[in-house]
């Protein structure tokens, strides 16, 4: 009688979880050592989508018995990685890391792989065939029929193959590991039979299932013995290198077997089946409810990954965002705590954080990394290295003043003049004195090529700009061309390197503070910024007086001046422009005097 096969997923047991497979999708979860389940997943090339010659029988039990080998240990390796980066890691571990970039996790997997596969070769290869001769010289029979002697020998390999699944059943880790193969077992015997995934339904069911991995290796060890008694019996290291490298045709044989008796239900089948069932009796023990929980998690997340092809992979050093984000506000404000998550996570918008999961081990350290610095009274936008200036990402370092967003206003201000004044005119000078960062000029520049574009390029806006710092420019000259602003700049004191030059409108934002006031201010401005930029003189006016006496040499007949001041200098700054220019004081949002508009008189 044929039987149906509900679902095509298989799994194994790891260290404190299980790994499930279905198809193309793998789900691995665990419970890390906070008691939470962790889970992840990856896609793999399934067999249907793999060449027409891998899934030719034999073949394909070889491509399934050495794929199955690969993501066996990956996942195992894997899962003991979550509870190594819970440990404190020793400086000699530190030292590989660092010195010679040597991961000590991957050494010990590759270690551990060796000697799994040496034990493996020394007690199921070598070993029955050493005691087959010895037993059959101390019996002097020597020169019996060559397949009894490898049955003989199979039946000891079996034997031995028993008796370490009977002691390493003892190990109190094992009995865990078999735990969790038992709740494999019952997670998917509870799905096949209709019923919803709880781990109270799961518990109901058996430990035992018919596609086991255990019963698959017993049947391997079965179809050896019929396989290689057709081998004759050379000397022994011929037969042993025979039986390592035949063993890939053995396990695919036996595939083909385990395939086919998958397919029917009768007397025969139930009787190539028992063996590996009663085996599962020592592989397998009852779960607990929080072991059926993570199994089920794992059986989840692979059927959910099979609906979805466009479902995202996870991973095991992620964890959610919203825990992270805890973790942050513990050190910083929950605004930059969201800023600095974003740098890190490569977003420009705050909507795409929230529709974020999970971020990566890796990248919460950073993002640690930038909380404590932030902690210690460093600027944000250095951390971060960047700042948004009116819509422009500019790049920021401690060469340059952070543009604030009150500046944005003194952008603000000459960009409506020069709406006006371009339609008067084909075209228009602009100098920025004191550029910095570059932000003022790139918003100016650009946003006025935008307006131009749209009245039919018929003018045009020449922008340059000025710093007496060599490496401000240089950030200024970067984010230029970043943001794709055609800009010249030039090094030298206010207007040195602009003699004969004159424009339509000058900007300035100039160093206002007076030299009292420097060692008054907060200390992620006092410690951080660069005083060139800050030091207006004893009063704050220095570079005030001199843009008012010297302007008007630089400017075009009808040429105006725009200039940010602090909160209480606009009066003043007003004040040395009076006699030659008209005046104008244009309040921010706070009804603060922030900057100074003067046209010169013709």
């Amino acid at each position: 009688m044929k039987k149906e096969c509900a679902v095509s997923v298989g799994g194994q047991a790891v260290l404190e979880g299980v790994m499930m497979r279905s198809g193309g999708s793998i789900a691995t979860a665990v419970r890390n050592p906070e008691g939470k389940i962790v889970l992840e997943t990856q896609r793999v090339k399934s067999a249907k989508d793999g060449s027409k010659w891998r899934r030719l029988p034999i073949i394909r039990g070889i491509d399934s018995f050495i794929s199955s080998l690969v993501v066996g240990m990956k996942a195992i390796s894997r899962t003991g990685e979550v509870y190594a980066a819970s440990e404190q890691t020793s400086k000699f571990e530190r030292w590989l890391s660092k010195k010679l970039r040597i991961d000590i996790m991957d050494i010990a997997v590759f270690i551990g792989i060796v000697l799994g596969l040496g034990l493996a070769i020394l007690l199921f290869v070598l070993a029955p065939q050493f005691i087959t001769d010895g037993i059959l010289k101390l019996a002097k029979q020597q020169e019996i029929n060559s397949i009894l002697k490898n049955l003989i020998a199979g039946v000891i390999r079996i034997l031995i193959f028993l008796g370490y699944i009977l002691a390493v059943s003892l190990i109190k880790d094992i009995k865990r590991l078999f735990a969790y193969h038992g709740a494999e077992h019952k997670v998917i015997n509870c799905y096949e039979n209709g019923e919803e995934l709880t781990p109270e339904n799961a518990s109901k069911y058996s430990t035992i299932h018919d596609r086991c991995g255990t019963a698959f290796l017993f049947l391997v060890l079965v179809v050896s013995i019929l396989f290689f008694s057709f081998f004759g019996w050379p000397n022994i290291w011929i037969r042993v290198g025979t039986r390592i490298l035949l063993l890939p045709i053995v396990a695919g044989l036996s595939y083909e077997v385990l395939k086919w008796a998958a397919k029917y239900d009768n007397i025969f089948v139930r009787i190539v089946k028992a063996p590996g069932k009663w085996l599962q009796k020592i592989t397998t023990k009852e779960p607990d409810l929080e072991m059926l929980e993570v199994a089920i998690c794992a059986f989840n997340e692979v059927m959910a990954m099979e609906t979805d092809p466009q479902r995202a992979t996870k991973s095991f050093d992620h964890i959610a965002l919203q825990d992270a984000l805890n973790k942050l506000t513990a050190l910083v404000p929950k605004n930059e705590a969201e800023l600095i998550l974003m740098s890190v996570l490569g977003y420009s918008k705050r909507s795409e954080l929230a529709k974020a999961d999970t971020i990566s081990a890796k990248k919460l350290e950073k993002a640690k990394e930038y909380g404590t610095r932030r902690t210690s009274g460093e600027p944000l936008q250095y951390i971060l290295g960047s700042v948004n200036f009116y819509r422009y990402e500019i790049k920021v370092t401690p060469d340059v003043l952070i543009p604030r967003p009150e500046t944005e206003i003194l952008a603000e201000q000459a960009i409506e003049y020069l709406k006006t004044a371009i339609k008067e005119q084909d075209s228009l000078n602009v100098l920025e004195l004191f550029t910095g960062s570059g932000a003022v000029a790139i918003a100016v520049k650009k946003q006025m090529d935008e307006y131009i574009a749209m009245l039919g390029n018929e003018y045009s806006i020449n922008m340059d700009a000025g710093d007496i710092s060599l490496a401000a420019l240089e950030v200024a000259g970067a984010n230029a061309a970043v943001n794709n602003a055609s800009i010249l700049f030039y090094g030298g004191d206010m207007f040195a390197p602009f003699e004969g030059k004159k424009y339509n409108v000058i900007i300035a934002n100039p160093p206002y503070i007076s030299k009292e006031e420097i060692q008054l201010l907060d200390t992620e401005v006092k410690d951080y910024e660069p005083h060139l930029a800050l030091d207006g003189g004893e009063d704050g006016l220095d570079f005030y007086r001199t843009i008012a006496s010297q302007s008007a040499k630089y400017l075009l007949a009808g040429g105006c001046i725009f200039l940010e001041v602090g909160y209480t200098q606009g009066t003043q700054v007003a004040a040395l422009f009076s006699s030659n220019y008209d005046v104008e004081i244009i309040n921010d949002f706070n009804g603060v005097a922030r900057i100074v508009k003067a046209r010169i008189r013709n």
